[in-house]
């Protein structure tokens, strides 16, 4: 399906609606521009974009600066085999809770951007559960993702940079002072 909307400004989503699979499999070129208003406090993002099982080539849209995914949006597998994504993610709300990296990008091979401050920040990540598949095979990810990423909530980062073959943590050695002290589970992290 190929969604020819160049921009979301007339969409008003009400608050506690799930876009689980909403754009999964859509054709988005990065001529369609999802607006700051149009996102409203749904229940659940995931698999919004991506797709658990099928690689979409398509899509490319870009996200309005002033879009936050709020607190308790499931994102897991929100970006998922979106083979040609190279867009700034929109960001997220930073209010404590726990939620999870769920191979939100897992599979994005053309995804480069370094995160958005929001995805990184200490206030975030001390909540983050899990980083299963997160940069799974994104084969030009080489952003630096700063000392804080991984915190004492962490129990699980499987696959989190399997096959992600350009990975260096942007040649920073900030990756040394992630707390990793509550993770159970390291299978094939950086392979």
């Amino acid at each position: 399906v190929t969604f020819h909307q160049t921009g979301m400004d007339l969409w008003n989503v009400p608050a506690g609606l799930s876009m689980q699979s909403a754009f999964s499999l859509t054709r988005l070129p990065n001529t369609v521009q999802f607006k700051s208003n149009w996102f409203n406090s749904p229940s659940s993002c995931f698999e919004m974009f991506g797709n658990i099982y099928d690689d979409n080539i398509y899509f490319n849209a870009t996200f309005h600066s002033g879009i936050v995914i709020p607190f308790g949006c499931d994102i897991s597998y929100m970006f998922m085999r979106l083979r040609i994504f190279n867009q700034t993610l929109p960001n997220l709300s930073t209010t404590a809770g726990r939620i999870s990296y769920v191979a939100v990008l897992a599979y994005c091979s053309a995804y480069a951007q370094p995160l958005p401050a929001s995805w990184i920040a200490p206030t975030t990540v001390q909540n983050i559960v899990s980083y299963y598949f997160l940069f799974n095979d994104c084969v030009l990810f080489d952003q630096d993702l700063g000392s804080t990423f991984v915190g004492s909530a962490a129990n699980n980062m499987t696959n989190m940079f399997s096959g992600a073959t350009s990975y260096t943590n942007g040649g920073s050695n900030s990756i040394e002072s992630w707390d990793t002290s509550n993770v159970n589970d390291f299978t094939n992290a950086l392979l």
